[in-house]
């Protein structure tokens, strides 16, 4: 990985930071105006169990759809992002010397990181993985 390679995934991953934090505060508002109209309108629920009527259902049925695409949306934005970042940084962190086991010790089974995607981005930035040498006892 040649230093411009470095510094340039370096700074892709503070770019990619700053647009978490903004989609991350989008998302909650979306949630948060997702909610109120749920509180004030009433819920798909309430329509099936007879809490509210057809008209009243079809007359908020629009906006409760577009409400409830756009948090979907959004939050689809973030996921991935965050997905982005992830990889990147493990990335980042084996140019830097770190190994598998430094950068993500507590790794939930199903949550591991997929090897394909590393190492598209790791011939993209031309990167190699540290060998872990293991101490024989």
């Amino acid at each position: 990985m040649t230093k411009e390679q470095y510094l340039q995934l370096k700074a892709e991953q503070k770019e990619l930071g700053k647009k978490i934090r903004e989609a991350r505060d989008g998302f909650k508002e979306d949630q948060r105006s997702f909610s109120k109209f749920q509180k004030d309108n009433g819920t798909v629920n309430d329509y099936y169990e007879g809490r509210m009527n057809s008209t009243t259902w079809e007359k908020i049925q629009g906006e409760y759809g577009k409400l409830n695409q756009k948090q979907y949306d959004s939050m689809c934005t973030l996921h991935q992002m965050q997905r982005e970042y992830r990889y990147k940084h493990i990335v980042y962190c084996f140019a830097r010397g770190k190994t598998m086991n430094q950068i993500e010790p507590k790794v939930r089974k199903g949550n591991e990181p997929s090897r394909y995607e590393l190492q598209r981005l790791m011939k993209l930035y031309d990167v190699k993985e540290p060998l872990v040498l293991e101490v024989a006892s």
